[in-house]
């Protein structure tokens, strides 16, 4: 079995993350060891202690590579002390200000998960299919970076105003919007948009999208009026499920 990176058929393979394990500890007990909701016909949820991984995509020296996008899209994300809530009239939080972040390294993270999850034989990542852009995103981790001067990249960033617990870790899949190809990767309570494509994204995304020496700011979604809720709660409501699903319905 050859590494995707390096292409050695000759080194020990590692368990890769596709998604760190980081974000699927934030789930908690009430997931009975981290349950993984496969938003596809036919499937259930299923039990994951330490998350989702693949034994066929990197050798054990290859995998360190991405640790250095892995840490800092958690300490970013998760552990930032700097969230600032945005308010509107009637002060209504719509939004979160997270601060200036290095838009490099935080692109990349999304880019780096984005093919790892190509290149799995995990049935939850099926939807993820680069085509050439795997090899394009290849060479930018290669060469350690430089997703944020490439103009085919970009990301915006959800959140949703409930616990990772309560949210849980669906599929990620591609979607088009306005014609243009993006990516959506769920990652605790977050949703990312990661824009896949050489043409410009449509405008109300390109006012949200992180880039250097701007504040990420991340748009509040109601999880209980929006469509991956319907989801959840059609998948949790497969015999087995009654103990997450009471306490979604909370």
């Amino acid at each position: 079995m050859a590494c995707k990176l390096c292409g050695s058929s000759d080194k020990a393979m590692a368990n890769s993350h596709i998604i760190p394990r980081s974000f699927y500890e934030l789930l908690g007990e009430d997931w009975q060891a981290s349950r993984v909701l496969e938003n596809r016909p036919d499937t259930y949820p299923k039990r994951s202690p330490i998350g989702i991984y693949d034994p066929g995509i990197l050798c054990v020296g290859c995998e360190a590579t991405f640790s250095i996008w892995d840490d800092y899209g958690y300490r970013f994300l998760i552990k930032n002390p700097g969230l600032k809530p945005i308010t509107g009239p009637m002060g209504i939080i719509f939004g979160q200000n997270l601060g200036q972040c290095d838009p490099d390294k935080l692109l990349m993270f999304f880019l780096s998960i984005l093919w790892r999850a190509h290149y799995s034989t995990q049935g939850m990542f099926d939807w993820v299919k680069l085509g050439p852009y795997a090899n394009r995103i290849k060479e930018l981790i290669e060469a350690g970076g430089g997703a944020s001067a490439d103009t085919r990249y970009a990301v915006a960033l959800a959140r949703f105003d409930a616990d990772p617990g309560e949210v849980g870790m669906l599929c990620p899949d591609r979607t088009a919007y306005d014609g243009v190809n993006h990516y959506r990767l769920y990652l605790g309570n977050y949703m990312a948009v990661v824009k896949v494509s050489n043409q410009p994204g449509p405008e109300v995304l390109q006012k949200v999208y992180v880039r250097a020496e701007s504040p990420v700011y991340v748009v509040n979604r109601d999880l209980r009026s929006s469509k991956e809720f319907v989801l959840m709660k059609k998948i949790l409501s497969q015999p087995g499920n009654d103990k997450v699903l009471s306490k979604l319905m909370d």
